[in-house]
């Protein structure tokens, strides 16, 4: 060990120092070397970090507008902008925004001249701002809407005059400066908090409509306790379809249901409290309404499927059961989106990737996988066109970061390369493949379950080595 003499013998406050402060120093000498260490091998590995995110494909399908983030290590912060490429290639993606802060959110409008884009560009802290910006002509960008807490699921109107998001509407309880001020909390729910969140019960999600051109300030349409999610515009641009749960038992039941919530806040119930129906996606001809979820809400989203609802008559139909996945991956459930008046663009889960799924409106024909490969489909975004239509998305793999991608009636292009300079300095381990037999606990489960084994540099199969499972 190091010598007592080695050790500072400056004692605090004039004080003779004792052998607990000596050994507390030495240890913390190491410690201090130790996590010194650490630090480098962080700041190399979390540094190099960035990815693709929220594609939005343009309605004429030539362009993709996307989010960028990378990490700021030094700021301890995320930064992100928007991106926009050409879907032929023929251009290289270019920046929108500067990403000073997080620029996220990107929607156009239905005839593709503006893009709407939240930001964390304002002063105060914990606000959003909604901006829109014109594509293809001059202008500049307007700040159309301020929020004290978030926006998220911007959605245009069909006729563009309206946009729809969802903000978090808080309690007096937050104007206080000072938490310590705050009245205290009353509870009487179970469900309380979210992860990344904090409590909620205090601050619902509502749905919010603002004018495109940002003549009037955003409007609360579904002002109260509850939470409402997923806005979907009617046809008619008269209102618009969300998720929520409404009912008294809702945090016993755990049932969530579908709601068309007219401008003036009228809402009708469409579904009945039994199941957990979510990421509502309303029909071109207004009639049907897509949707995701289960009948069971004590397993959602464990296999989850994509349904569809007539408005007019409450029926609906499971139209994705003939594959047995679920349509709610770990990244996070995406509302359907209409091909045609017949089919929809969604995407699954399966062993271990996750791809885009074509599905069939009616049910009459098994879902069709439209992707494939060993990697996992993040978030997809697609225009109406029948055969043409445009499908972008972001996705991952064991040795690539998450990256941009297109298809086509002409076949898959990767638009992106945000991960090249990464990928040449650290050269990214691959994976081996295989399976292992299982027995299933219930009638007609799987047999076997998928493992992945990823093996050191320079690996020696004569030589045994840690194994971190």
């Amino acid at each position: 060990g190091t010598p007592l003499s080695k050790l500072s013998t400056k004692p605090p406050n004039n004080r003779p120092i004792t052998v607990g402060e000596m050994v507390n120093e030495k240890v913390a000498t190491k410690t201090e070397t130790a996590s010194s260490k650490h630090r480098e091998i962080a700041e190399k590995i979390i540094s190099n970090q960035i990815g693709a995110a929220s594609p939005a494909v343009s309605p004429d399908g030539t362009q993709v507008a996307y989010v960028v983030t990378r990490v700021d290590y030094k700021a301890n912060k995320y930064r992100s902008q928007i991106w926009l490429a050409s879907t032929d290639a023929k251009q290289p993606p270019r920046p929108l925004t500067a990403g000073e802060k997080r620029d996220g959110n990107p929607s156009w409008s239905p005839d593709g001249t503006w893009l709407a884009f939240t930001s964390g560009r304002s002063e105060k802290k914990g606000e959003t701002t909604l901006h829109v910006m014109p594509i293809g002509s001059s202008g500049e960008i307007r700040t159309i809407a301020t929020m004290p807490d978030g926006v998220g699921s911007v959605r245009w109107s069909p006729n563009g005059k309206l946009i729809a998001f969802t903000s978090r509407t808080q309690d007096e309880r937050y104007t206080k400066d000072d938490e310590a001020s705050m009245s205290p909390r009353k509870i009487e729910t179970f469900f309380t908090r979210l992860n990344g969140e904090d409590f909620v019960f205090d601050r619902p999600q509502h749905i919010y409509i603002v004018p495109s051109d940002g003549t009037a300030a955003p409007c609360n349409i579904t002002p109260g306790t509850h939470e409402h999610s997923g806005p979907s515009w009617l046809a008619d641009s008269s209102g618009v379809v969300t998720s929520g749960a409404l009912h008294e038992t809702w945090d016993e039941d755990l049932a969530n249901d579908l709601h068309l919530v007219k401008l003036d806040g009228e809402i009708t119930t469409l579904t009945d409290q039994r199941g957990v129906y979510y990421a509502p996606s309303v029909s071109p001809d207004g009639a049907r309404v897509a949707f995701i979820g289960s009948d069971d809400p004590l397993t959602s989203p464990q296999n989850d499927h994509v349904g569809v609802l007539e408005i007019k008559t409450k029926k609906r139909e499971w139209v994705s059961r003939a594959l047995d996945r679920t349509f709610s991956p770990t990244s996070g459930a995406i509302a359907p989106i209409w091909q045609d008046d017949k089919t929809l663009i969604a995407y699954a889960e399966d062993r271990g990737t996750a791809h885009v799924v074509q599905v069939d409106a009616t049910g009459k024909s098994a879902p069709k996988w439209l992707t494939s490969g060993r990697k996992i489909v993040k978030a997809f975004n697609a225009v109406a066109g029948g055969a043409g239509a445009t499908i972008a998305y972001v996705a991952s793999e064991v040795n690539q970061l998450t990256e941009l991608f297109v298809l086509t009636k002409s076949g898959e292009r990767r638009l992106s390369d945000l991960s090249a300079s990464l990928v040449a300095a650290s050269t990214p381990q691959t994976w081996e493949h295989f399976t292992v037999p299982c027995g299933s606990t219930y009638t007609g489960g799987p047999n076997e379950i998928d493992v992945w084994m990823m093996k050191p540099r320079d690996f020696d199969s004569a030589k045994k080595y840690p194994m971190l499972l």
